[in-house]
């Protein structure tokens, strides 16, 4: 953080004179919300939030991201439901989407919200189909959850993926399907699944390195 004199704040005061003189840095704000709350004052640093994403004009989008995400993470911890959602909505009327529900998605599984990162992804998926990234988001969530209620099984998504995704995309897809059986104790389905990957697609030397890294870490 950029500070003029290199002295960290340890006051309002001293936050205040250094957001006069450095108004656009991010870090300083999500810095001064989080010195409000050391002293358990939410109410301060919502104020801070509100200022912060209200009054400072900032170019970079991820500095602009990194607000919102901390307004968020304040109100998911210590708001209402109500509260929460009304800062995502203005959050995503701002800032890009997809960046907002990946990070809103983040946000849930840290704090083992898990019932709602399931919608997320069936949204995400809806509207970005042809992302690899997205579907093995996905479905390496759903092997966190394996197990639990109330969660689609990861082959379903996995079927799914493969009807929506570039045929080119295939292998990366069923590959990560793979990779993530092995890491979580299913190593001969992870083993099947690559033993079908490199008797169809002998030359990809990328597959059999992660193949056999997956044999030495878990087989």
């Amino acid at each position: 953080m950029r500070s003029g004199k290199g002295v960290e704040p340890k006051s309002v005061n001293d936050f205040e004179r250094l957001l006069v003189a450095d108004p656009d840095q991010s870090f300083l704000w999500i810095k001064y919300m989080a010195f409000m709350l050391e002293s358990l004052d939410v109410a301060s640093a919502r104020r801070v939030c509100e200022r912060a994403v209200t009054s400072v004009s900032l170019v970079a989008e991820d500095d602009k991201l990194n607000l919102w995400i901390a307004y968020l993470n304040l109100e998911n911890k210590f708001g209402t439901e109500d509260t929460l959602n009304a800062v995502i909505a203005r959050a995503l009327e701002v800032n890009d989407r997809l960046k907002v529900y990946l990070q809103l998605a983040s946000l849930y599984r840290a704090s083992g919200q898990t019932q709602h990162v399931e919608a997320i992804f069936k949204r995400l998926c809806k509207k970005y189909h042809t992302s690899l990234d997205i579907w093995a988001q996905y479905i390496e969530f759903l092997f966190e959850v394996q197990g639990q209620e109330g969660f689609t099984a990861p082959k379903i998504i996995l079927q799914r993926s493969l009807q929506a995704l570039p045929k080119a995309l295939h292998i990366n897809v069923i590959s990560k399907f793979g990779l993530l059986e092995f890491k979580h104790g299913h190593p001969e389905s992870g083993r099947t699944m690559f033993e079908g990957i490199i008797s169809n697609y002998p030359k990809r030397m990328d597959i059999w390195a992660i193949y056999m890294d997956m044999e030495a870490k878990h087989g």
